[in-house]
């Protein structure tokens, strides 16, 4: 069970993060650490819009909602069920992150890669996936 956070707590720390991501990312090698806080903002300002559309006040709201429905996903990290719930999904297209030992990461825990800084196949698999995430905060700021 997590700490019960206020609808404007989601909306103020999507707009925190994205403001300290945005200044990290004008230092040259911001990576993993900036690129963590842009995913945590925009899984805050998910969390957000699914609660606003929904007047959800609080988090332990959206855990009852979330239960009532069968959607538990959209309560956790995983911003490609809350984009695929708030049929966003077509319109942000996050793809999976190839590592170099193997295997591949969801959007799920892209978290995971840029928290402990697993290195990837690709690095433009994490550009194009950063460039995404930054188009989905920018939309939510508009709407949240």
């Amino acid at each position: 069970m997590g700490i019960n956070i206020r609808q404007k707590e989601y909306r103020d720390s999507c707009k925190k993060l994205f403001i300290a991501y945005n200044k990290l990312r004008e230092k040259e090698g911001y990576g993993d650490p900036g690129r963590l806080l842009l995913f945590y903002a925009a899984e805050c300002g998910l969390k957000c819009l699914i609660m606003k559309s929904r007047d959800l006040a609080d988090y332990d709201a959206l855990l009852k909602y979330a239960s009532d429905i069968g959607k538990k996903e959209i309560t956790g990290h995983n911003i490609k069920a809350m984009l695929i719930y708030q049929e966003l999904d077509k319109k942000f297209i996050l793809k999976d992150i190839s590592l170099i030992k193997g295997g591949k990461v969801p959007p799920a825990e892209f978290n995971q890669v840029w928290r402990y800084g697993a290195n990837v196949l690709d690095e433009k698999e994490n550009d194009r996936n950063e460039k995404v995430l930054q188009q989905i905060v920018v939309y939510l700021l508009q709407r949240i």
